[in-house]
């Protein structure tokens, strides 16, 4: 689920800057692949060591492309958080601002990145490196944070159909057992509350994940890494919930 990676993007913005180094960054689209305009900078950084006008035009124009690309690339990659964010169906209205504060943190970010593309066309040679390190240092402190805090969200709201089937699944086996009287073996009733304790963590954490995207949304804040880790540890527990309903089904049938 960690979303904060060592991409193509990240590494061609520190390349362009400092031409050295890796950062991390959210993860950019597999199609952003900046190699050949790296290859081709490096050739005119290394011919524009002379005082030649005509090279040290072409060094920048090869950097404006790059930087282009890399903008381009980065809008794509927001765009694409915030349709997937979108296309949720939320069913509470503290969830719905959550959505909704995300989306709107994405929409400024690609205004942003509208903006250093305008930019661009009227950047000198410092001016396009300086460029390239503010769109850097803006990720690292902006977007990633929010990337990852999306992510998550996305992840929490698509879980909650698994919740509500593992709440139902154990009303209907526990329904089942009390039919047919089997609660009285030891076996089964230990299942049962087996379940029942997992699930009841599983649903425990997940509403502590809830509660940390409407707290950040009412407070303007990120905070990623506690959202992440209510939903990993969520989600262990609705795994093991189902371990439990596939336990108590074989042993109803033996």
């Amino acid at each position: 689920m960690r979303t904060a990676l060592y991409t193509p993007l990240g590494v061609t913005l520190g390349i362009l800057f400092v031409f050295q180094g890796l950062f991390a960054v959210h993860a950019a689209e597999p199609s952003c692949q900046f190699q050949k305009q790296i290859e081709e900078l490096a050739i005119k950084k290394k011919l524009s060591g002379s005082d030649s006008l005509t090279r040290i035009r072409e060094e920048l124009t090869v950097r404006k492309n790059l930087l282009r690309d890399i903008i381009d690339c980065a809008t794509r990659e927001a765009e694409t958080l915030k349709e997937k964010l979108s296309m949720l169906t939320l069913y509470d209205q503290d969830t719905a601002r959550a959505q909704t504060r995300l989306a709107d943190e994405l929409s400024k970010t690609i205004s942003f990145y509208g903006r250093e593309r305008v930019r661009i066309n009227d950047v000198g040679l410092r001016a396009s490196q300086d460029t390239a390190r503010s769109i850097r240092e803006w990720r690292r402190g902006n977007y990633a944070s929010l990337a990852d805090q999306t992510v998550n969200f996305i992840i929490w709201a698509n879980n909650q159909d698994l919740m509500k089937t593992a709440e139902r699944r154990l009303a209907e086996l526990h329904g089942t057992v009390k039919t047919v009287k089997l609660s009285e073996s030891e076996d089964i009733g230990t299942l049962v509350k087996k379940a029942r304790e997992h699930l009841t963590a599983a649903l425990s954490e997940n509403e502590r994940a809830r509660k940390t995207f409407i707290d950040d949304a009412l407070r303007g804040a990120r905070n990623p890494s506690l959202s992440l880790a209510s939903i990993k540890s969520s989600l262990q527990s609705l795994a093991e919930t189902y371990q439990t309903f596939f336990d108590l089904r074989k042993l109803l049938k033996e």
